[in-house]
């Protein structure tokens, strides 16, 4: 499981429905920051994989989903 902090949530348009999206920035314990759309982490029903080998779970603290 890969770490992460939270950075700062902000909101960009979705270029298919052109729609504000919430994303979090997170800071992966293995360096980099990524995005996440903020409704997918909210889903609590499916674990968050990492964006880059959708391998390993994102270790995301319930007290820092915004």
């Amino acid at each position: 499981m890969i770490g992460t902090k939270f950075v700062k949530q902000i909101v960009v348009i979705d270029p298919d429905t052109n729609l504000p999206v919430e994303i979090e920035i997170r800071k992966m314990e293995t360096g980099p920051m990524v995005g996440i759309d903020g409704s997918y982490l909210s889903n609590t029903e499916n674990p968050v994989f990492s964006p880059y080998d959708r391998r390993e779970f994102l270790d995301i603290p319930d007290d820092e989903v915004v």
